[in-house]
């Protein structure tokens, strides 16, 4: 501590034992220790007792007057501590930015999903939203990683069932279909779509029917004009919904 700032220091003490109808003892000035930067809690306790008697509420006065009185004599910029290491703001975005790359790529691999949809029936043939979708596989195969994946049927009737519904998987029509998509890569001239393509399930199954409905009724809930009316149309409100055209 410089001796200005000792100068203030004992005159701040003089006058807060002077408010505190106390004597202060005279200060040696081996008693107050300052270490390289600031007054260590030491110094202030070293100081504190000089004070006979000192309700908690006056030391808190007390620590009050040095801080004001800028006895904490101190750095004057700030440091980074030792122990919590880099404290550098990072740009926005470094935690969060590689959450939603893995998202984008795993939606990407949905783009090579020919579903069943994109099938005539429950045929071999390709109807003309799969023929579009196979030009548009072919066409970015060669720069990416993701195998071409036919969804499994799920239109063909077991024999061997009871009610023979048409709701399982025709394996032998999944291999046609597979051949088919190779053939036609490879007419594209994507050589390698014998090990590229494969048979397999969606990577995000679809609506089940209650899900679709549900779905459908939000969308046309949510079109401009429609408000939030449109579902009355199910309990004879319809026409107050369609009154914003």
């Amino acid at each position: 501590m410089d001796s200005a700032s000792r100068t203030l220091f004992e005159k701040s003490l003089y006058e807060f034992a002077r408010a505190s109808k106390t004597e202060p003892v005279p200060i040696s000035p081996n008693e107050c220790r300052h270490e390289q930067h600031a007054l260590t809690l030491d110094g202030v306790l070293l100081s504190l007792r000089n004070f006979k008697t000192m309700s908690t509420m006056r030391i808190q006065t007390f620590a009050a007057i040095l801080t004001a009185s800028g006895m904490l004599a101190g750095c004057t910029s700030c440091e980074k501590c030792a122990d919590m290491g880099d404290i550098t703001p990072q740009p926005l975005g470094t935690l969060s930015d590689p959450v939603w790359q893995q998202q984008e790529s795993n939606a990407e691999a949905s783009d090579f999903v020919i579903y069943e949809h994109e099938w005539n029936g429950n045929s071999v043939d390709l109807n003309l939203a799969g023929k579009d979708h196979v030009k548009q596989i072919a066409a970015r195969i060669e720069s990416t990683p993701y195998p071409v994946i036919i969804e499994r049927s799920s239109m063909s009737i077991d024999p061997e069932s009871e009610f023979r519904y048409p709701v399982n998987n025709n394996r032998e029509l999944d291999e046609h279909r597979r051949q088919l998509i190779v053939d036609a890569l490879t007419a594209m001239g994507m050589y390698e779509a014998e090990n590229r393509v494969v048979v397999g399930p969606a990577l995000t199954p679809g609506f089940t029917g209650p899900q679709a409905q549900r779905a459908y009724a939000r969308g046309m809930s949510s079109q401009s004009g429609y408000g939030g009316n449109y579902g009355g149309a199910y309990g004879g409100g319809f026409s107050g919904g369609v009154g914003g055209f």
